[in-house]
């Protein structure tokens, strides 16, 4: 017999080859449905892992039933006679290409679009779950950055005022550089005014010793005037009494005793002016030495008080020396006078013996 012109086969699962030359075919779009279906797994997988059993899974019955499908086709090509041309109305089945070849659409490519129906309310879910925990890493990044921001403005801050210090300890290294050489010529002159507050304090205490040996001298020249005041009213008695007795012509016994007595006291009157000479010379020298201290002193004009102190101790001194020098000349006249006295004395004398 010879073989029609166009023969159908029909497999279990519904796919439909015309003609023995399209069964040479039917490999190479196994192959291309495999490799299709490899494509889309690998899609999936990058886009949700959660949706991978479910393809896999899908995948598995594909292939499944391709295997079962090359195995009966055998069986199936023994009965293809039987097949009645009614099979025509199953043509919406086959697809035809631009070289009018047919192309069998597989039951498999239908239940790989109902698995990716399937899967898509899977991968919104997903999709679902997944937000919140991207809103929790956002928000933890957004704070992250929040906080590196913060931590370099601080740094910048600290930086700043690091300059700041290092800027201002330099200033004051600089400063403190300049302000040695005064802090030693200051240190040089306080040293120098401490010497001279010393030498002042021990020419004070020098004045103080000075001024009390004055006093006790002049106690000592006042207690001397008294006793020759006394002495000298003495004599102007005993000078009236023997005026009165030369009048009368009463020569008394002892005359010649009285004149020595009044010789000695004319000779220890001597003695005690030169001795008063010789102390008014010194107390001179003295007071030249406290003119030139007082000079000294005056030079020494940076403290006032003390400058004050030592000019009001000088007047004192002066007015003391004054003082002495009205005492002396007081005393130099007492003496003259009981010299005109000794001097009268003697003419008496000299007239009686005569």
């Amino acid at each position: 017999m010879s073989k029609p012109e166009c023969t159908q086969y029909q497999f279990r699962n519904g796919i439909l080859l015309a003609d023995d030359k399209y069964l040479s075919d039917y490999p190479q779009i196994e192959y291309k449905e495999k490799k299709n279906e490899k494509e889309k797994d690998t899609e999936d997988k990058s886009n949700e892992q959660t949706s991978q059993p479910l393809a896999l899974k899908a995948n598995e019955n594909e292939k499944n039933c391709v295997t079962s499908d090359s195995s009966e086709s055998l069986p199936q090509e023994e009965h293809g006679a039987k097949i009645p041309r009614t099979s025509k109305s199953s043509s919406p089945k086959v697809r035809r290409t631009p070289n009018n070849s047919i192309v069998p659409i597989v039951k498999g490519e239908k239940k790989q679009k109902s698995s990716t129906k399937s899967t898509s309310p899977s991968r919104e879910t997903g999709k679902d779950s997944c937000s919140p925990s991207l809103n929790i890493h956002s928000e933890l990044i957004m704070r992250l950055e929040q906080d590196v921001k913060k931590l370099k403005a601080d740094l910048q801050t600290s930086k700043q005022t690091i300059q700041e210090l290092r800027s201002h300890v330099c200033n004051l290294t600089n400063s403190e550089r300049s302000l040695r050489p005064e802090i030693a010529l200051l240190r040089q002159t306080n040293d120098l005014l401490q010497n001279k507050i010393l030498c002042i304090m021990k020419a004070k205490q020098r004045d103080k010793q000075t001024a009390v040996l004055l006093d006790k001298k002049i106690r000592t020249e006042m207690e001397a005037r008294t006793s020759l005041e006394q002495q000298l009213l003495e004599m102007k008695i005993k000078k009236t009494d023997d005026s009165c007795t030369v009048s009368q012509g009463a020569v008394p016994a002892d005359r010649q005793e009285h004149v020595e007595n009044l010789k000695k006291k004319a000779k220890e009157l001597e003695s005690e002016y030169k001795l008063l000479q010789q102390e008014f010379q010194k107390r001179e020298r003295q007071k030249l030495a406290l003119e030139n201290e007082a000079e000294m002193l005056c030079k020494y004009k940076g403290i006032e008080q003390d400058a004050e102190m030592l000019l009001s101790a000088l007047s004192a001194m002066q007015d003391k020396n004054q003082h002495l020098e009205y005492n002396l000349s007081a005393e130099t006249r007492i003496k003259l006078d009981l010299f005109s006295a000794l001097g009268d004395a003697r003419r008496q004398l000299g007239i009686a013996q005569s």
